[in-house]
């Protein structure tokens, strides 16, 4: 569990840099507040107001309409940090005793814990909309980002989400769907720290085991 206002501090977290003038947008305040002094094109270069403005399935959106798809797409991806971290995670619903004993503890709200240490979530956050608007970009009809993919990185946006290997199994980078799973864990590392006792026993949501 944790309050309206828990959520809210982790949307105000990162924000969207402000767009090149030739695409005639100008963001909320909202949309550019960042608590953290981050933003989503620090995570990967294609997370861009431009890129997003490109490929929406809805062209030419009004300036109103576009902050508020972009917005959404921050909450969303604070949203599905939350299900990863708290909603879908073992660890916090029960406690393990030393002798691996669980008790229930779902009631918990993690509100000031969240606050507490809010930090933790930034690289999750960042890298959840990594992997959201890459998705978004991949999908889109009206997207060429693909070739850009292919002109700076040498691989298309399939391959900036899944990674690549080569042909003998060795991994040339890992892609950012697994890093985003590595983050989760991380952060479920530290906001739920396991002592030495029950190590040996552990509880983590076994969708982020990779």
């Amino acid at each position: 569990m944790y309050s309206p206002e828990a959520i809210q501090s982790l949307v105000d977290r990162i924000g969207w840099s402000s767009p090149i003038e030739s695409t005639g947008v100008t963001l909320t305040d909202e949309n550019l507040k960042s608590d953290s002094g981050r933003f989503f094109d620090s995570f990967h270069k294609l997370v861009t107001v431009q890129n997003i403005y490109d490929v929406l399935p809805t062209p030419d959106m009004d300036n109103e309409c576009f902050n508020a798809e972009i917005y959404k797409y921050k909450q969303q991806a604070v949203l599905k940090v939350l299900n990863a971290i708290f909603d879908t995670n073992d660890r916090a619903y029960y406690q393990t005793d030393g002798n691996g004993v669980k008790t229930d503890v779902s009631g918990t709200d993690y509100s000031g814990r969240i606050s507490a240490k809010v930090s933790v979530f930034d690289e999750v956050i960042g890298l959840q909309m990594v992997v959201d608007i890459l998705e978004l970009e991949d999908s889109s009809a009206r997207s060429n980002l693909n070739e850009r993919a292919m002109k700076e990185y040498g691989v298309s946006i399939r391959y900036l989400l899944s990674g690549y290997k080569f042909n003998d199994g060795e991994t040339a980078f890992v892609g950012y769907v697994a890093l985003l799973k590595k983050a989760i864990a991380n952060a479920i590392n530290i906001l739920f720290p396991e002592s030495a006792a029950t190590s040996k026993n552990r509880i983590i949501n076994k969708s982020y085991l990779w």
